[in-house]
């Protein structure tokens, strides 16, 4: 029977570096960046078998599905081991944050059966083990276990090591001789160690948001450049567009002006008809034909004069002859405008429209001196 020897490992602090704007992720002194140096590292380069059991694949440890079928089988027990390897269980507790229990069996040792029969397999032991631990096993039988065991300076057994990021915080071994033991220095443990954990959840959370906050605001540029350049390439399709209809409009256009020059060009050779003509006359010929179409052309487009609207008559003395009037008695009359005062009046058609000033007698006149003797009304 030994006795029991236990070793603290780390303390809480020695895991996290003093606080520094340097080193902080985003970049404020309040912030402390986790380090873990002199981390175990649990994966080895040769492989073997313990007990009849199937060799381990290169770069991992011992199997624990077959420690646990070697429990079963030996002790008449069955320990909930982590089915896999030492590596992949640190692994594990990286990332749900929990504890890693690693179990160094010996079953050359005098105390290991009763060790497993009443401490390992009691049923309090493995719910608190469950709560926030990984549960692992390696036989020291094994050369991954032995050299395991090498590192964690282990020279009695059973023993019990429970890690947190890969750091040794807390080594059981010798001989439990009850459970209520072992979860007493459990509890201790957590104790002094879910302050950190508490930690490392806070500190990855926060990157996490940090991460999605990221990937957010990156998403958010990316629909914003995408609607950039959907508006951008419909706004050339538009223009595009709106070139295209002016081009054929204004293809059209010289197309209908064109059509003038055409008819004539065509016109003037079917007048030629078979003759033979010189060079000179065709080209003389030709530009009669242009200067006509452009001719025709811009007459086509100038815009039309205004058309004059006539004043009515002006009543003075008696009441003038209507047209109506005139034209009952068969009279042809015509409009005649005074050169002085730019007066329209009606007038028989005997008076010629030259004459350039009229009185009341419809007989001509030298002068005009007032606007009035201008106005010639028909009686």
């Amino acid at each position: 029977m030994h006795a029991v020897r236990r070793r603290r490992g780390v303390s809480p602090a020695d895991l996290w570096a003093p606080p520094s704007s340097s080193g902080s992720p985003t970049g404020g002194a309040d912030h402390v960046t986790p380090r873990f140096p002199d981390t175990l590292d649990f994966s080895f380069s040769t492989s073997s078998a313990a007990g009849g059991h199937a060799a381990s694949e290169a770069g991992s440890s011992y199997a624990p599905p077959s420690l646990q079928q070697e429990l079963l089988e030996d002790y008449g027990v069955n320990v909930p081991l982590f089915d896999g390897t030492v590596e992949a269980a640190q692994q594990l507790a990286q990332e749900d944050i929990h504890y890693v229990v690693l179990y160094m069996h010996c079953p050359t040792h005098e105390d290991t059966g009763d060790f497993v029969r009443d401490v390992l397999a009691d049923d309090g032991v493995l719910a608190q083990f469950a709560e926030c631990a990984v549960l692992v096993g390696c036989s020291v039988l094994t050369p991954e276990g032995d050299a395991l065991a090498q590192r964690l300076q282990l020279t009695t057994y059973p023993a019990l090591v429970v890690l947190f990021k890969r750091r040794v915080i807390l080594t059981l071994a010798g001989h439990f001789a009850t459970a209520a033991a072992v979860l007493q220095e459990w509890r201790a443990c957590r104790d002094m160690w879910d302050g950190a954990v508490a930690e490392e959840v806070s500190f990855r959370a926060e990157r996490q948001g940090r991460e999605e906050a990221r990937r957010r605001e990156e998403q958010h540029v990316a629909d914003m450049e995408a609607r950039d350049r959907q508006l951008l390439d419909q706004l050339e399709r538009e223009a595009a567009e709106a070139a295209a209809q002016r081009t054929a409009a204004e293809q059209a256009a010289a197309e209908e002006r064109a059509q003038p020059h055409r008819r004539a060009v065509a016109s003037a050779g079917g007048a030629r008809g078979g003759r033979q003509e010189e060079p000179e006359a065709d080209e003389a010929r030709d530009r009669q034909a242009k200067r006509v179409t452009m001719e025709a052309t811009a007459v086509a487009e100038a815009p039309a004069p205004p058309e004059a609207t006539p004043a009515a008559p002006r009543k003075r003395g008696r009441k003038p002859k209507t047209v109506e009037a005139a034209a009952e008695e068969k009279e042809v009359l015509h409009w005649v405008q005074c050169d002085k005062c730019d007066k329209w009046r009606i007038v028989p058609l005997a008076i010629p429209k030259h004459v350039t000033y009229w009185e009341c007698s419809m007989r001509p006149r030298t002068t005009c001196a007032d606007p009035d003797d201008a106005q010639l009304d028909v009686y």
